[in-house]
């Protein structure tokens, strides 16, 4: 009965720029990011008391990071670990959601999501050796909620849900790399797995006057 389409595409910079007091090198760490998506939501309305809203989703995210150290007094400009590797991060989603209500007072909520994300990345082992130069991650997610709406009275309504989530590893947790301080450095996990979450709640919502 009713269907939106949405397209979208961002593409943005962010730079660090750190040099110590009274020193003449100053480092430079760039990242660029090229996001696609797209998003196709619809609604069926069964009958009056039913309705169905489902879709798909899908993301691309496109990030590229170069890292660079500039002598102010030389000039002399030098390659420096970037803080990200390259990467490719997609992920693509297909999901439904029910609405039924039994009466004006009772009003039963379900939903389900299933996720498949994927992470590509390619590190630059020129400046310090990792056991690995390339890293990827494909997995998938299936993820629901239940909930019951009970409205007793135009001043007294309670709820119940149940609901799981998780959360994707993105290219910040699975492949920065950086230094933290000196002589140490974090280094990326090519191993990472998504989280889970499981929810619930109950509330309760009194009106006075």
């Amino acid at each position: 009965d009713q269907i939106n389409i949405r397209l979208a595409y961002q593409n943005f910079e962010e730079s660090r720029i750190s040099r110590n007091f009274e020193d003449s090198l100053r480092n430079t760490r760039k990242e660029k990011v090229d996001a696609y998506s797209f998003n196709i939501d619809a609604l069926k309305k069964k009958s009056e008391k039913h309705e169905i809203y489902y879709g798909i989703e899908g993301i691309f995210n496109q990030v590229e990071s170069r890292g660079e150290s500039w002598n102010i007094a030389s000039l002399e400009r030098t390659s420096l670990q970037s803080r990200y590797p390259d990467s490719d991060w997609y992920s693509a989603a297909i999901y439904v959601s029910d609405k039924y209500n039994f009466s004006s007072k009772w009003i039963l909520h379900t939903a389900a999501r299933f996720n498949w994300y994927g992470l590509n990345s390619s590190f630059d082992t020129s400046l310090f050796s990792l056991p690995f130069n390339e890293a990827s991650l494909n997995h998938s997610a299936l993820n629901g909620s239940i909930g019951l709406v009970h409205q007793a009275s135009s001043n007294f309504t309670q709820s119940f849900n149940f609901s799981t989530g998780f959360r994707a590893p993105n290219v910040d947790d699975m492949g920065k790399i950086f230094d933290s301080e000196p002589s140490a450095i974090v280094v990326p996990n090519p191993d990472l797995e998504e989280e889970y979450a499981f929810n619930f709640d109950y509330k309760v919502e009194k009106r006075f006057a």
